[in-house]
């Protein structure tokens, strides 16, 4: 039997699906979808200049934007709430801490702090645009597509899922 994992970013929605969050942090991203990121990998091999490189992206957003999306596509609360670096780092600590306690993995830890809190890792895909014809889907359409699958294959608690306002997109996913 195939057993599903989720990446890393997938699993910071499934997380904030199923347990919320009350703070966010500074910060930036693109958000591409899986399909997108593909579609730019075979462009790359029929259409790419041998030597060349090509960054196949999205839109880019900052931290809060997702949870944005998230909490108006199923009517949960986004965190209101921005919270410094330095505050979240420790929070992380704390998490971690009981998370080794509890043998949880938790919602955030110092690598994620690290990695993303105040940093604003945005990359643009001109190039493959021009070059490839790439295109790319809004953070929106790929923010739903998330949302919607994770509930579609289990990954948000049956306590959540009642508790989830379906946006009209989100129909029938539920």
């Amino acid at each position: 039997m195939l057993t599903l994992r989720l990446s890393e970013s997938v699993r910071q929605v499934a997380d904030f699906v199923n347990r919320g969050m009350p703070f966010y942090f500074d910060g930036g991203f693109p958000v591409v979808d899986v399909k997108d990121v593909a579609q730019g990998a075979i462009l790359a091999l029929e259409k790419g200049r041998a030597g060349e490189r090509y960054v196949v992206g999205g839109e880019n957003v900052t931290v809060k934007q997702p949870y944005d999306l998230i909490a108006e596509l199923t009517g949960m609360r986004a965190p209101a709430m921005r919270a410094p670096v330095p505050a979240v780092r420790t929070i992380a600590t704390v998490l971690e801490l009981a998370g080794r306690l509890t043998g949880t993995r938790p919602l955030m830890d110092r690598n994620m702090v690290d990695e993303f809190a105040g940093r604003y890792g945005f990359m643009h895909s001109a190039k493959a645009e021009r070059e490839l014809g790439y295109t790319w889907r809004p953070a929106r359409h790929v923010v739903r597509r998330t949302v919607a699958w994770l509930v579609d294959r289990g990954f948000v608690s049956a306590r959540r899922r009642q508790a989830l306002t379906s946006h009209p997109s989100l129909r029938g996913a539920y």
